[in-house]
C-alpha cells in the first residue's frame, strides 16, 4: 500500500519521464517509471548507485555516467513537480522562484530563468516558447516547464516565494 506522498512522486514521476524522454517508446518509459517508482518509495530510502542500476536495468545499453545522468535528471524533476503540485494544493503558495545552482556551471538558459517569479498555478516556460541565453543562443522549448530541470543534468529548483493566506 502507497501512501498519498508516494502516489504523488509516481505521478509526477511519470509526467517528468513522459515529458522530458518522450523519443523512448511507451514501453520503456513504462519500465523506467516501474523501476525508478518503486526504488524511490521505498521506506529506508535509495543511494543514487542503486538509482543508476534501476536505470541500467531498462536500459542497458547505456554507460554508467549516462544512467546516473538520467536518474539524477527523473528524481530530481520529480521531487521538484510533486512539491510544487503539493504546494498548489495547498491554497498559501501563491508564487514560486527560479533558483539556480549559483556556480560556474550554470548554463546560459537556467542563467536566464535565475529569479524569475511566477504563479503557483503557472508554467516558467511554455512549450514553443524561445528562450535567450547572454551570448544570442536560442533554445526553442520542447515542453512546458512548471519546474525544473530544464534540461538534463539541470540543478536548478524552485521555491515557494509568496504565501498567504488570503
Amino acid at each position: 500500500m502507497t501512501s498519498n506522498a508516494d502516489d504523488n512522486l509516481i505521478a509526477a514521476l511519470r509526467d517528468v519521464i513522459d515529458s522530458m524522454y518522450g523519443e523512448y517508446d511507451g514501453g520503456t518509459r513504462g519500465a523506467l517509471r516501474r523501476a525508478l517508482g518503486s526504488s524511490m518509495t521505498q521506506a529506508s530510502g535509495i543511494s543514487l548507485p542503486e538509482l543508476t542500476a534501476a536505470v541500467q536495468s531498462v536500459l542497458p545499453y547505456e554507460n554508467r555516467e549516462r544512467a546516473e545522468q538520467i536518474a539524477k535528471t527523473i528524481c530530481y524533476g520529480a521531487g521538484n513537480l510533486a512539491n510544487r503540485r503539493a504546494w498548489e494544493r495547498s491554497g498559501v503558495v501563491k508564487t514560486v522562484k527560479w533558483f539556480t545552482a549559483d556556480d560556474a556551471e550554470v548554463c546560459g538558459f537556467c542563467a536566464e530563468l535565475d529569479g524569475n517569479v511566477v504563479s503557483v498555478n503557472d508554467c516558467f516556460l511554455k512549450k514553443g516558447d524561445t528562450l535567450t541565453d547572454k551570448r544570442g543562443v536560442e533554445m526553442i522549448v520542447q515542453r512546458n516547464i512548471e519546474v525544473p530541470p530544464l534540461h538534463e543534468g539541470c540543478r536548478c529548483c524552485c521555491r515557494p516565494e509568496s504565501i498567504s493566506l488570503d
